[in-house]
Parts: structure tokens; C-alpha cells; sequence
């Protein structure tokens, strides 16, 4: 049955890919996308400021033509604070098409607010005050889903492991005990349960992490 349901939670929800875009292993031009299915989901769009060794350069902005080049995908862009090097590149990219609700707290929106009057690009970004928890909540409902679905598959996957190799644990104890089966074997198979209960250690902390994220969104 485990199978079963396993099969069909990954049939009906499509795999989420995490894909940095910048800030991975530097300072600034944090850019971040969640992408399930055909859903994008942007998380900040930041700038660097250049260093001594780039002559005549005055930003530097994350390479986004993953994005830009699929626009009609991007479900939402979640500016998590206001600094030049999560919000600083966003005018830039709505200059180049990109069209998306913008989520933010109210200091964020109004600090987005100046660079995008400075541009004359106001008009072209829909903002959504991400203050309000649920209309958030309600923007990334398919990415939470997803992120539910995989941990369900999770505990299902240990369940079902652990059930099977109580199975076979007890059919080698009876063995032992039968004398069909030298002890080496048996530490052999108790070698592969022990990797078996810190699969499912790794499976719990995961379900943890998630309740955790639950409950920071509720906050």
C-alpha cells in the first residue's frame, strides 16, 4: 500500500528543483528560484557591487535569462528584506519583462518603490504586501504542497523500509537459532539495518525541518 500511495504522490507532484542564480559562494547578487513543474517561484533579486579589478563597471546583476526567458512562468518574486544585494537588481529584470507579483513587507516595498519610480517602471510591477500572512501563504501554496508531498513520501519510504527489514531480521534470527547461518552473515545484516534506522533518523529531522518552517510561516 505504501508503494502504492509512494507511486502516486510522485505521478501527481512534479519534483521541485532548487536553482541558485547568484550569491552562491559570494557577497550579493542573491537570486534564488523554486521551480515545480511549471511554476517559478523567484526569491530575490539582488546586485554585487564591483571590485577594485572591474574598471568602468558600476553594478553587477545575477545572470536571470533562466527566468526572463520563461516569464509566463514565474508565479510570484518573494523579496525576503530590503538590501541592495536582495532587491537591487529587480528593476533591471522588470525592465526586461518580467512580470510577477511581488511580495514584500511594507519597509521592503517602499524602498522598491523608489528604484522603480527612478526608472519609470512603477506602473509595470504588481506589489502584494506580503505583511498580509495569508495572501502569502495563499501565493505559495503549491510550493509548500510540494514540499508536504515529499515529506510524506519520506515517512512512507521509512515505514515501509522499516517494516520489511523487521521481516527479514526475524528470518535470519530464525536461522541463526536453526543453525543454517554462520554469526558473520548476521553482522553483516545487522551492519544494513543499522544504515537502515539512520535513513530513517534522516527522514524524522527532515519531517521536523518541515513542521519548523510551518510554523515560522504561521508567525
Amino acid at each position: 500500500m505504501a508503494r502504492q500511495e509512494n507511486k502516486a504522490a510522485e505521478q501527481t507532484a512534479p519534483l521541485l528543483r532548487v536553482i541558485p542564480l547568484g550569491g552562491v559562494g559570494e557577497i550579493g547578487k542573491n537570486m534564488l528560484v523554486l521551480e515545480a513543474g511549471s511554476n517559478l517561484l523567484v526569491i530575490d533579486a539582488g546586485l554585487m557591487f564591483p571590485t577594485s579589478d572591474m574598471h568602468g563597471i558600476d553594478i553587477v546583476i545575477p545572470d536571470a535569462s533562466y527566468v526572463l526567458e520563461r516569464p509566463e512562468q514565474v508565479r510570484g518574486i518573494v523579496l525576503t528584506h530590503g538590501h541592495e544585494d536582495h532587491i537591487g537588481a529587480l528593476s533591471y529584470f522588470v525592465e526586461q519583462g518580467l512580470r510577477a507579483p511581488i511580495y514584500a513587507t511594507a519597509l521592503t516595498q517602499g524602498l522598491l518603490e523608489v528604484k522603480l519610480r527612478e526608472q519609470k517602471l512603477l506602473a509595470e510591477a504588481e506589489k502584494i504586501d506580503a505583511s498580509n500572512v495569508k495572501a502569502a501563504q495563499t501565493a505559495l501554496r503549491g510550493i509548500t504542497d510540494r514540499w508536504d508531498a515529499i515529506g510524506k513520501a519520506s515517512r512512507d519510504s521509512s515505514t515501509e523500509l522499516e517494516r520489511r527489514l523487521r521481516a527479514v531480521e526475524q528470518k535470519i534470527r530464525n536461522a541463526v537459532d536453526a543453525g543454517r547461518i554462520d554469526p558473520e552473515a548476521q553482522a553483516r545484516a545487522e551492519q544494513f539495518r543499522a544504515r537502515a534506522e539512520q535513513f530513517e533518523r534522516q527522514a524524522e529531522k527532515a519531517e521536523a525541518a518541515g513542521r519548523d518552517r510551518e510554523a515560522g510561516e504561521a508567525r
